[in-house]
Parts: C-alpha cells; sequence; structure tokens
C-alpha cells in the first residue's frame, strides 16, 4: 500500500491506494482513499477513462456536472458508481473529505453490480438505485474497517465473493483484453476478423458488459495513454493512475519545464498526426492538451 500527503494553501489531505489482488486484476485495478480537509471549494477535472469506479462517501456530499451541461450541481452521497463517457467532468470539492474509490474494470463492475453497463454510461448513479441491500452491505463492511488497509481487505473480500463465480461473454472479454493490451492502438477489423462473431453482436455485447461501443473504448484506451505520457511528464502525476483528478487553476499559469513534444506524443499514442489528438483531445477533455494544461494543477 502506498500512501502520501499534501498541505499547502489548497488544504491538506492524506491518501492510500492499494492495488488489486492478482486473482481479481481482471475485474479491479485497485482501491484508493482519502481523508482530508479544504478550506475553500476546488473545482476538479476528472478526464475520462476506461474504468468504473464506485465511490464510497464517508463525509460531506461530492458535487458535480458533467461537461457541457447549464451551472446545476448535483450532491451525490453515500455509495454511488460512476459509468464510462466520453467527456470531462467537473466536481466541486470543499470542506471535510473522506471517501474510497474502488477503481473496477467494466466487466467488473458489471460481475459485481449485476446490471447492464449502459444504465450507467455517462452517468453518476447511487448504488442503491440498483441494489439496495447491496449498498447497505458494502457501507456495513468498509465503515468497520480501522484503516485503509482493513477497508480495503474488506471491499475486496466482498469483490471476490461476488465476481470470481461468474463469467462474461468470450467475444467482449476477448475484444476488450486485446483492446487493453495495445492500448486501444489495434484495428477494430483487424480484431472481427479473428473472431467468429458479427460487428453488430459485437456492439449489443459491449453495450451489455461495458457501457460503450468498442470504436469508441478504443478511442478512450488512446487517450489515455495520452494522459499517461503527459503525467510521466510531471513528477506528481507519474505514476499515477489516470483517474485522479486536475485541480482547476485560480488564473491560467504559464507553461514551464521542459518543452512538450505533441506530435512525439500523438505518435506515441496511435494518432495519425498531431491534428488528429488535438481534435481527440477536444473531445474528451474539452479543450487543447495545451490549454488543459495551462487551466490545471497537477497536485500530488
Amino acid at each position: 500500500m502506498r500512501t502520501h500527503s499534501h498541505q499547502s494553501e489548497l488544504g491538506w489531505w492524506q491518501t492510500a491506494r492499494r492495488a488489486a489482488d492478482p486473482r481479481l486484476r481482471r475485474f479491479v485495478h485497485g482501491y484508493f482513499g482519502s481523508v482530508g480537509h479544504l478550506p475553500r471549494a476546488i473545482r476538479e477535472w476528472h478526464l475520462p477513462t476506461t474504468e468504473v469506479p464506485l465511490l464510497l462517501n464517508f463525509a460531506a456530499p461530492h458535487r458535480q456536472r458533467l461537461a457541457g451541461e447549464r451551472e446545476e450541481w448535483v450532491e451525490l452521497d453515500g455509495s454511488w458508481a460512476v459509468g464510462l463517457r466520453d467527456c470531462h467532468q467537473l466536481t466541486e470539492a470543499r470542506g471535510e473529505r473522506h471517501f474510497m474509490v474502488v477503481r473496477f474494470t467494466p466487466l467488473g463492475a458489471h460481475l459485481f453490480l449485476k446490471v447492464p453497463m449502459h444504465l450507467l454510461a455517462g452517468q453518476s448513479i447511487p448504488l442503491a438505485a440498483f441494489d439496495s441491500s447491496l449498498s447497505r452491505l458494502v457501507m456495513s463492511r468498509v465503515s468497520a474497517g480501522k484503516s485503509w488497509d482493513d477497508r480495503f481487505t474488506a471491499v475486496e473480500t466482498l469483490i471476490a465473493e461476488r465476481v470470481l463465480s461468474a463469467s462474461v461473454s468470450g467475444s467482449a472479454a476477448w475484444v476488450w483484453n486485446r483492446l487493453s493490451a495495445a492500448n486501444g492502438r489495434i484495428a477494430l477489423g483487424q480484431l472481427m476478423s479473428e473472431i467468429e462473431c458479427s460487428q453488430r453482436h459485437l456492439i449489443k455485447e459491449f453495450r451489455t458488459y461495458v457501457g460503450l461501443s468498442p470504436k469508441m473504448v478504443a478511442r478512450l484506451f488512446r487517450f489515455n495513454l495520452a494522459i499517461r505520457t503527459l503525467g510521466g511528464l510531471s513528477r506528481s502525476r507519474a505514476g499515477e493512475d489516470t483517474g485522479k483528478p486536475y485541480i482547476e487553476a485560480a488564473s491560467p499559469r504559464a507553461a514551464g519545464g521542459e518543452e512538450i513534444s505533441w506530435a512525439e506524443i500523438a505518435t506515441g499514442a496511435g494518432y495519425y498526426d498531431q491534428p488528429h489528438f488535438i481534435k481527440e483531445f477536444r473531445h474528451f477533455a474539452g479543450s487543447t492538451p495545451a490549454d488543459f494544461l495551462r487551466r490545471t494543477v497537477d497536485v500530488g
């Protein structure tokens, strides 16, 4: 387990993260916990990822809104799941913070929640809306833990009970695994030629087990590879998962440090060229890569 502490004018927080048991890596990447206090409201940018986080909240409710919507904020409390989406999300954080995140893969979330994943796509839905008894069970087991390690173990045990004996369609799981291994840098036509499954059937299976189409999932994998590459250029982001939010800067900041080779990042992530990369980045993050970095700060 890795821990980290931070204190600045933004506030203070302590975090803990642990990778999932190797037996469960197909279903969940790991667990993240945070406790702290923010004296003033800050906005966080959550970029779209290929994970389906389950959040368990123990303090002040979280406030969020989706990009492109009117300035209407929604409060979320207790436990809720966030489906795959193709745009960034804004959240507003303030006051006491105490929460935990289970970093599911879509296939793992489907087996754990036992719902079609398209019902979650692009949304944050309370766990009780799907299964009130499961919501109570998760919160009771995790709340009984005296430490983050205890809480991570408690939820991991529950996950193992629900997913290890289950299965997902061979075609959907196989294509997902191939896209994941290649970070989306493989032609879907090539994958379709390697399996006995029509495109129409595969899209239907992805709707159930993943939530988005295979084509959109491939685009998300490429975008996340580019984000990890950018994160590797930052000392505070290196090695972090792509689900970690960026904090919106109070005012634009000047670019500093080493000059970024956008063309190399684009090529490495599987884009045709730099314009293609910028177009995709605009779609997923709402701005160009350079503007995004100027508008946000990455705090460890």
